[in-house]
């Protein structure tokens, strides 16, 4: 395997999740998230004080990302390369919907509850998923 392909295929050593698969934790910092296919449901708990972080690879064009549950989530997106905050999204209630027009490249979409209090599940849809869903075991 070339280098070039073995590096897309991992984030900082983690292996891309296969869809219906259940991962064992999302990282809670951008080089220990928990790397995800875009165009997937995620299903996540979130306790209180963490940080829940899934990278994933963008084609390019109009980036979207949208939570359910009830939970008030705050969420960031990240350009990996360098960790810049490109949006930011949290309010006192409810769910969180982020939507970016992005050139191609690794984003990471880092979530925690609202003023770090309360924990729960969640549910994240990265796209538009069809077949695709990732769980986080809680």
């Amino acid at each position: 395997m070339q280098p070039s392909a073995q590096a897309a295929s991992t984030h900082h050593g983690t292996p891309l999740a296969k869809p219906g698969t259940r991962i064992a934790d999302a990282g809670s910092q951008n080089t220990s998230a928990a790397f995800v296919p875009y165009s997937c449901r995620i299903q996540g708990h979130v306790r209180q004080g963490d940080y829940d972080s899934f990278a994933f690879d963008f084609p390019g064009g109009q980036l979207r990302a949208v939570s359910y549950q009830g939970l008030n989530l705050v969420a960031d997106l990240i350009r990996a390369t360098d960790g810049a905050v490109l949006q930011r999204h949290g309010v006192d209630t409810g769910p969180f919907s982020l939507s970016a027009n992005v050139p191609a490249g690794r984003y990471i979409i880092q979530v925690r509850v609202m003023h770090h209090a309360g924990a729960g599940p969640y549910v994240i849809d990265l796209g538009q998923p069809s077949s695709c869903q990732i769980s986080e075991a809680g």
